[in-house]
């Protein structure tokens, strides 16, 4: 029996436009009805042509597009980003602020301008989009310092997500939540490790990264909804393969990107990462 509707979840791309490449091709043989990006898009050395490819997918397949916001959108697109530094903290300058200039330098008004378009949080059939938890998205609201503007917040709260080995335990409070709001379903990402876990009825799936993997599977993931079958929805997680050497000359030709100059041959380490998925 052929599914009513379908949707292909990704996440965690972080610039790396080979692997969301092979993952959109992967995606279309599927024929999905509608494709959503879970956050942090353009946190890497290409962060154009991840918006490009993007933006190309929907209109080439004239599908829908639904995209969420993560940490990296939001930090790109704070207000009066330069009055960061008055407060003086050290997680900020160097070298979060420099990335975050650099990815602004490389790409357009236009791109900008949709990035801008993103929600941080989304209702979305009988689930929540989310880049990392709703728990997390309270905490920023209620929790940061009193003395940061509200458009600053983010800088200085990262979330944890919900992780591929939290307890039943730390899972709780998240499934509590789904039945204080009336959702069945949490799609996030942020962990960069794809996992579905179930509790009475109620889902989370974490969509994984589908540019930087950190679960020692180097494969970039996605995962597939199907919707309508007799016996209900289907959720699946797929990864992919790509070509390492085709991100491997973005870093070359990027060695000014800042976070390559954290260290001494930084370059060597990102590469053994995304060879590996094994995170240093």
């Amino acid at each position: 029996m052929k599914p009513k509707f379908k949707a292909a979840f990704l996440s965690d791309v972080h610039g790396n436009s080979p692997a969301l490449k092979a993952v959109l091709q992967d995606i279309n043989r599927h024929e999905v009805d509608e494709l959503v990006m879970l956050g942090d898009l353009v946190a890497g050395v290409d962060p154009a042509g991840c918006v490009a490819l993007l933006r190309d997918w929907e209109a080439s397949t004239d599908r829908k597009l639904t995209c969420i916001a993560g940490n990296s959108e939001a930090w790109l697109l704070t207000p009066d980003r330069d009055s960061l530094r008055s407060y003086g903290i050290p997680f900020i300058i160097p070298p979060l602020v420099e990335i975050i200039e650099w990815w602004e330098n490389h790409l357009s008004s236009e791109d900008l301008d949709w990035l801008r378009t993103f929600s941080a949080t989304l209702r979305w059939r009988d689930a929540l989009l989310v880049h990392d938890s709703p728990l997390d998205r309270i905490a920023v609201e209620i929790e940061s310092n009193p003395v940061l503007i509200a458009e600053h917040r983010e800088w200085f709260f990262h979330g944890i997500g919900i992780n591929i080995d939290f307890s039943e335990e730390e899972l709780a409070p998240h499934f509590d939540w789904m039945k204080q709001n009336d959702c069945e379903r949490i799609f996030c990402g942020h962990t960069h490790n794809a996992f579905i876990r179930e509790c009475e009825g109620k889902i989370i799936c974490n969509a994984g990264s589908a540019g930087a993997p950190t679960d020692e599977d180097w494969r970039p993931a996605w995962v597939l909804l199907e919707e309508g079958y007799s016996e209900g929805s289907s959720i699946t997680i797929h990864r992919v393969e790509y070509d390492l050497t085709s991100i491997y000359k973005l870093f070359e030709i990027n060695q000014d990107y800042p976070h390559f100059q954290v260290r001494p041959n930084m370059i060597e380490d990102f590469k053994q990462w995304y060879a590996t998925g094994h995170h240093w």
